[in-house]
């Protein structure tokens, strides 16, 4: 074991004044930083131009927020202090950071972009390619800016722990193949700030922190999506709650994907959990869940009734679910078996009515040429005295003259050097920009000299 370190250690010492608490102001940080606000250009399952009826990763992030605050302060009402310090500590301002900041890597276009750009990275031989959860933490470590001194937000040990959905660096095979949390280049940070205490057996388990903000992220994705899609006609909630072959064919394929207990009805959830809270809704009227969605105000109002009711038992707030602090398990988080299997088949919903639809297919293939372009152009664009070197934009032309053109690299670490700038430039981009940017290298629209892109 190293050096004892502090919940609210940073990496660069600094005097203040500062009112708020240390993990308040990682919270504010965040807040305004430019890449917390291009989440709103950014897609969640569809095109974030698609408009208001459907979450993009800014809304999605400020729901986890609220919801991980939330159920932070409950658990800290419900345990004692001591059971909180051996879980390894606990701040609702933390999770609400961490919340703000677990999508900042997500670059335009979401998951489509997201593998695309693994292609493109892993073909210049760099390590740990591409990936949103370690693109986040990379952010707010080497891209965001606080101050001229030094790169990044500069959070606490805490706050960049709970960060930390996948602890550990990309492995070769198994999960940790498909999901990690940090690069090699930010090896040295997530290693200190992994000194930090977590609860459970297994020293490489997520902080309480982030196991509460990961809960929170399931709870609002798969409430908000079903929710999103069953207005705009492609969930049928309708048939779903009823004995009906459409409720048949769903149920058998989520089986197929996922071991569920016998003990367990996915049936009896969709009965009990929207049918009858659309019952109770309705006050003795129509249950509106029992046709398709209309616009009218007491469909809205039962949608959000039902909303409202999904997340308090997702909380533990109902009596047959618990949802409680645990010091001896791995996180730290105890969650009834049973509401796992829940958010897994609201997830699924999504999944099966919506992922595979044509129209969505489209889109993202024509998504991942802009990516595959502008990776292939900046990159070229990169190389030191290249043609039209200049339309690399700051800061990243001023990180590759520090990390690149100014270091004393060899010619192996100076292609994955640049190709990592790249890729932080191009999740940098919300979706119009990126489409910007396309259209101009390419030729398409060359736009205005006065119009810069970012």
């Amino acid at each position: 074991m190293g050096p004892e370190v502090s919940r609210t250690d940073r990496f660069h010492i600094e005097e203040t004044n500062d009112r708020r608490s240390p993990f308040q102001r990682d919270r504010d940080r965040i807040l305004h930083t430019r890449a917390f606000r291009r989440l709103g250009s950014v897609t969640q399952v569809v095109h974030a131009d698609e408009g208001m009826n459907y979450h993009n990763r800014l809304t999605h992030s400020l729901k986890v927020a609220q919801i991980g605050q939330r159920l932070a302060e409950y658990l800290i009402e419900d345990a004692d202090e001591d059971t909180i310090q051996k879980a390894g500590g606990l701040s609702p301002d933390v999770v609400e950071a961490a919340a703000l900041a677990h999508d900042l890597g997500h670059p335009p276009f979401g998951h489509a972009a997201e593998e695309e750009l693994m292609i493109q990275t892993a073909a210049k031989g760099l390590i740990g390619g591409f990936e949103g959860n370690p693109q986040s933490f990379r952010i707010v470590n080497k891209v965001a800016t606080h101050s001229s001194d030094y790169r990044g937000l500069d959070l606490t040990y805490a706050t960049l722990n709970a960060i930390l959905k996948y602890p550990w660096t990309r492995g070769s095979a198994g999960p940790e193949r498909t999901k990690w949390g940090t690069y090699h280049t930010e090896r040295e940070i997530f290693e200190e700030v992994r000194k930090l205490p977590t609860p459970g057996p297994d020293d490489q388990g997520q902080s309480l922190e982030a196991c509460i903000m990961d809960w929170a992220d399931d709870i609002a994705y798969a409430i908000h999506d079903m929710s999103d899609f069953y207005k705009a006609g492609l969930i049928p909630l309708e048939q779903l709650i009823r004995d009906s072959s459409e409720r048949e064919v769903f149920v058998k394929a989520f089986g197929e994907k996922y071991d569920t207990p016998k003990n367990w009805d996915p049936e009896k959830f969709l009965e009990e959990n929207i049918l009858k809270t659309g019952e109770i809704a309705a006050s003795g009227g129509e249950n509106p869940f029992k046709s398709s969605f209309s616009n009218k105000p007491e469909n809205r109002g039962t949608l959000n009734f039902m909303t409202s009711e999904l997340i308090r038992r997702y909380l533990g707030l109902n009596k047959d679910t618990e949802v409680f602090v645990d010091p001896s398990i791995n996180g730290g988080l105890y969650i009834t078996e049973s509401l796992k299997h829940e958010i897994k088949l609201l997830k699924f919903l999504t999944e099966y009515y919506v992922f595979q639809d044509p129209t969505l297919v489209a889109q993202q293939r024509g998504q991942r040429k802009i990516i595959e372009e502008l990776f292939t152009t900046l990159y070229k664009a990169s190389e030191k005295g290249a043609e039209y070197n200049e339309i690399i934009p700051e800061p990243f032309c001023s990180m590759l003259n520090q990390d690149v053109y100014e270091a004393d690299l060899d010619d192996s670490t100076s292609k994955e050097t640049r190709a990592r700038i790249v890729a932080d430039l191009i999740a940098s981009l919300s979706e119009s920009q990126a489409v910007d940017l396309y259209q101009r290298v390419s030729g398409e629209n060359p736009g205005s000299v006065t119009e810069s892109i970012l």
